[in-house]
């Protein structure tokens, strides 16, 4: 258990690490869409890590837009503890827009580690690895845990610490409504979001060969079937792609070749 005495030494320590860095970024600010960080826990791709411009910016695939909700922690935070399972229902409550939620932590081990805070807290959403501070400290971020959200331009627009979770909502609510149809329609194909059987690529047939749900159209990306809302990975189309009982068009391959693994034998 940590104790009131450790959690004083942790934040001492954190706010040294981080003082350099400090208001580097605010509100008002572009967020560079450059910025990324190595995944380390719920990461349904075969890239290592993960850029804001897959979301909003040059290398966004989809010509839809993204409200970007970072949650700033470390493992060792009872407060970050306590609002982990929030962030994760509040997700799930605007699944159907362009909100993508992406945790940021570090100092791991006191007690979790990065795999065992997504599963301990059932997150679903991308966590990444911040232990050199590079997102810390291009945020300014002294005090966990600390919410920031970003609007499909890239600037942000809520920047704070504390675990009320109540102006953080309020922020999301305001930026998807200034962000309109291309949040709520992220590829633009006339098929809302909570519709659309490829949220992520333009598809206004909604081809489904094979009858699964996934759109045929969906194209390589780390977008994969999950509760972020972003998008689907279909690679296999045929109507017997449901590997002789096996998971229904799993997202990834064993082998990272880009065949979905129930069209082949995962011999390597």
């Amino acid at each position: 258990m940590v104790t009131e005495s450790d959690m004083k030494k942790h934040y001492l320590t954190l706010s040294l690490l981080l003082s350099i860095g400090f208001g580097q970024l605010q509100v008002g600010d572009t967020v560079p869409d450059s910025f990324g960080l190595p995944w380390c826990a719920n990461n349904q791709s075969s890239i290592d890590s993960l850029y804001l411009g897959q979301f909003n910016g040059s290398t966004n695939q989809s010509v839809g837009q993204s409200v970007i909700w970072l949650m700033f922690f470390t493992s060792w935070c009872p407060y970050c503890a306590t609002e982990a399972p929030m962030t994760e229902g509040i997700l799930e409550t605007y699944i159907d827009t362009g909100l993508v939620n992406i945790g940021i932590g570090q100092q791991w081990d006191e007690p979790y580690s990065c795999e065992s805070w997504g599963e301990t807290f059932g997150l679903s959403y991308p966590i990444l690895d911040d232990s050199e501070s590079d997102g810390f400290s291009l945020f300014g971020v002294t005090s966990i845990p600390h919410n920031i959200v970003i609007n499909h331009n890239m600037e942000i627009v809520y920047s704070n610490a504390g675990s009320d979770i109540g102006p953080v909502v309020n922020a999301i609510e305001a930026a998807l409504e200034s962000c309109g149809v291309a949040c709520y329609d992220r590829d633009e194909d006339g098929v809302l979001n909570n519709y659309d059987n490829c949220v992520g690529v333009y598809n206004p047939q909604q081809e489904d060969f094979d009858g699964d749900g996934l759109g045929d159209i969906s194209t390589i990306s780390w977008f994969c079937p999950s509760s972020i809302g972003t998008g689907y990975v279909e690679n296999c189309t045929d109507p017997d792609d449901n590997c002789a009982g096996g998971v229904l068009d799993e997202c990834g391959t064993c082998d990272d070749d880009n065949l979905n693994d129930c069209i082949q034998d995962c011999a390597g």
